[in-house]
């Protein structure tokens, strides 16, 4: 029978390790100091835009409320053919209301697409007053639109004449599309620059449909005009006068005068009994 060793045991205590504490000190890194900073300075800016917001609320609502902002007048200035009354009735305020309260850039827009007669419009605040000025449009020349007599300046706007505006020694415009009607104006405008007082002495302008253009004088004679071709139109104009003013003196009285040949050096003139302008 075989013995076995008896196994020693050796019994031991563990030693308990005493806890110790490290004191390291240390800098944050550059990163980490300028995403504070940059997180500080969205804070404030944002309290300092609330704050802003807060105070300009409470200011807007006591300017709404007192009554040191209250309309006491609106003066209309710049009136001819449209009237003070006209323009008050299409006020959306009144005397009473809050001055801060009303939109003048709005209002200006819709009375300004309301009245084609006027060719613009400003309107201004003031202490406790409203100012507005009208700018009313000028006839150039006379059209019908709609069977209706109307003005037309030299924005190409129609508007319908107010007052004295049918006095105006303008020319009258016969066309058939709007295109004609730029091109007459166009000739018009290019006539008036070079002679205020040929021009004013038209009493109609024509263009047919092969482009070539008849000016009516108020005595009744027809000149024939041809195309409207403004590199030559300055000389055109000067030629065309001297042969109208020779022709008068000569004749008397004349049915037209033929400029379309006018590249070619030939005036023509036709004689005849002087016809009365309508």
């Amino acid at each position: 029978m075989i013995k076995r060793k008896k196994r020693k045991i050796y019994a031991y205590k563990r030693k308990k390790r005493k806890a110790t504490t490290l004191n390291v000190s240390f800098r944050p890194g550059a990163g980490s100091i300028k995403a504070f900073k940059t997180v500080l300075k969205i804070a404030i800016f944002g309290a300092l835009v609330y704050g802003a917001y807060y105070t300009l609320g409470q200011l807007h609502r006591l300017a709404l409320e007192s009554p040191h902002f209250v309309i006491r007048e609106i003066a209309v200035s710049g009136t001819g053919n449209v009237t003070r009354t006209e323009i008050r009735k299409l006020l959306p305020f009144t005397e009473g209301d809050n001055l801060i309260n009303i939109d003048t850039r709005s209002t200006a827009r819709e009375i300004k697409a309301l009245k084609k007669e006027l060719r613009d419009i400003r309107i201004s605040r003031r202490w406790q007053k409203v100012y507005i000025r009208l700018y009313e449009r000028t006839p150039e020349a006379f059209i019908i639109e709609n069977g209706e007599l109307m003005g037309l300046d030299f924005d190409n706007t129609p508007f319908p004449l107010r007052g004295f505006m049918y006095r105006y020694q303008v020319p009258k415009f016969l066309y058939n599309t709007l295109s004609e009607r730029d091109t007459l104006l166009a000739f018009l405008r290019a006539l008036q620059k070079n002679s205020a007082s040929f021009a004013g002495d038209i009493l109609s302008i024509s263009l047919n449909r092969t482009g070539n253009i008849t000016i009516t004088m108020r005595d009744g004679t027809a000149i024939l005009w041809g195309e409207a071709n403004f590199d030559s139109l300055s000389h055109k104009v000067k030629i065309t006068k001297q042969v109208y003013a020779h022709a008068l003196l000569q004749h008397g009285a004349l049915k037209h005068i033929n400029m379309q040949f006018y590249e070619y050096g030939r005036a023509i003139v036709m004689p005849g009994l002087r016809v009365a302008a309508q």
